[in-house]
């Protein structure tokens, strides 16, 4: 079950020092039970039941998907029970990252997705309602001319699936596939649990999208995938900072906050801990942190989405901390820092 940090920074000065409790936080990968007094404290598709938010099963959305078309193919979704030829469903957890992929069999394609806005066979999307998704394929003509192989190839710490348009490619290790001279073959990458996707590399491909090539030659393309770890939020008390592998300034552990690797590439940002004043830790961007003192480089991020926001925040009275809330737990937003897959 995944959870998102809600609520609000709860403010008071006791002795003449100022300390902050998170209420009701929320986070979408952090286990249920954060504190409540009603079920208003909760954020949406959550119950206050015995003094903690629990999830209401009730609202966990169902995604149903149903394939069309002339042709023939498979649409599965890992860590589901979605693997079908024809039409079926899954109950997922509310607010979860769901990857569909679409792989057409032999003399078929995928055509396209109807009910959700995605490209290629590979489509992502962040489940928070009830969603039926269509699939198409159509008939393939059987080829005829010279042929050329198509090799693909995983490479870095992480792992994922690599997946073509045209029937032939759909593996998480190394493979090959042979097409008619001039067919137009697309191909999706899509990383594990645990893992990103950092991009292509060979036949002209680059970039974390989709990898479109002309089977007019012999052709090697590398998906790079890397592991990412969980970076959570703390509470000292006087203050909210983060633990990550190397640091940990002990306090509250609040949860998941995001993740990162410690790889660069194209695509990703680094993320900053900086120390602002006093108590006060902060992230950002900057490697200069801003002017203020550094304390360590945390990771790097994905730069854009698709993937979970998540944002940098301060209080009224200065202090920062990060959240995935839009609105920062009713606090002062200041900017989008990155995004989880």
């Amino acid at each position: 079950m995944t959870r998102s940090f809600h609520g609000s920074i709860l403010k008071s000065m006791r002795a003449g020092v100022a300390f902050f409790a998170a209420a009701a936080c929320f986070n979408p990968h952090a286990p249920a039970g954060a504190p409540c007094a009603e079920n208003g404290d909760c954020p949406a598709a959550y119950q206050c039941n015995a003094g903690v938010c629990t999830v209401d099963p009730a609202a966990d959305p169902t995604v149903q998907v149903i394939r069309s078309g002339d042709g023939a193919g498979v649409v599965s979704a890992p860590g589901t029970t979605i693997d079908c030829g024809s039409s079926c469903e899954a109950t997922v957890d509310v607010h979860s990252l769901l990857t569909l992929i679409a792989t057409a069999e032999v003399s078929s394609r995928f055509v396209a997705w109807s009910g959700v806005d995605c490209a290629g066979p590979s489509c992502t999307i962040v489940v928070d309602d009830n969603v039926t998704v269509g699939a198409e394929f159509a008939i393939e003509p059987t080829p005829v001319g010279p042929m050329y192989t198509l090799t693909v190839m995983p490479s870095g710490s992480g792992t994922g699936t690599i997946t073509s348009d045209v029937a032939g490619i759909s593996c998480g290790g190394a493979c090959a596939a042979m097409y008619t001279a001039d067919t137009v073959v697309t191909l999706a990458a899509s990383a594990s649990a645990g893992s990103g996707f950092l991009g292509w590399s060979g036949g002209g491909c680059a970039g974390m999208g989709t990898c479109v090539l002309t089977m007019n030659q012999a052709q090697t393309v590398t998906a790079a995938f890397s592991k990412f770890f969980d970076v959570n939020r703390t509470n000292s008390g006087v203050d909210h900072d983060v633990t990550y592998p190397g640091y940990n300034p002990g306090g509250t552990n609040e949860g998941f906050a995001f993740r990162a690797t410690s790889t660069s590439s194209t695509g990703l940002r680094p993320i900053y801990n900086c120390r602002v004043a006093g108590a006060d830790a902060m992230l950002s961007g900057d490697a200069a942190c801003e002017g203020v003192a550094i304390i360590g480089l945390v990771g790097y991020v994905f730069s854009a989405s698709p993937g979970i926001a998540f944002y940098r925040c301060r209080t009224g009275t200065g202090e920062h901390f990060v959240s995935m809330s839009p609105n920062c737990e009713g606090t002062i937003v200041e900017f989008v820092l990155g995004y989880s897959r």
